[in-house]
């Protein structure tokens, strides 16, 4: 659902600039749609796992809970001059929500590979999370 809004977004944007005669380039619609991609399925894992810990909105709840937490932490923590406490959050914040900047496809700049890596993690940590949490859930029920 989200990566194919976030396709189609991008899809009405691009149309909108061919219209007006700015098309994009191939290659930089394909790093947008890429980014967009991954953070989809980011945000996808992220609310996956939350929902297996909590019912109802409670995910979402806990996840703006936690966003804002890290930033307000952060902002707390460079106050105080705590820089261990602000790198702690400030990967935190990358966990939650990775920055993808894939605009080396296009031919700027040199591939980061650190926001991928952490992509990739942060879906793979988010499933294996919600895939736990449902699997002892089931057991539990099996015992009854």
């Amino acid at each position: 659902g989200g990566a194919a809004l976030a396709l189609a977004q991008l899809a009405g944007a691009a149309l909108l600039l061919a219209v007006r005669g700015a098309a994009p380039a191939g290659l930089e619609l394909l790093a947008a749609a890429l980014t967009d991609l991954v953070a989809a399925f980011t945000g996808a894992a992220v609310i996956v796992a939350l929902s297996a810990c909590v019912g109802g909105l409670g995910d979402v709840a806990l996840l703006v809970l936690a966003l804002m937490s890290a930033q307000v932490g952060r902002w707390i923590a460079t106050f105080r001059g705590w820089t261990f406490v602000v790198g702690a959050l400030a990967e935190l914040d990358r966990t939650l929500q990775p920055q993808l900047h894939l605009e080396w496809i296009a031919g700027r700049g040199v591939p980061e590979w650190t926001g991928l890596v952490a992509a990739l993690s942060t879906i793979a940590l988010g499933l294996a999370v919600a895939i736990l949490v449902v699997n002892r859930r089931e057991l539990s029920y099996a015992a009854d």
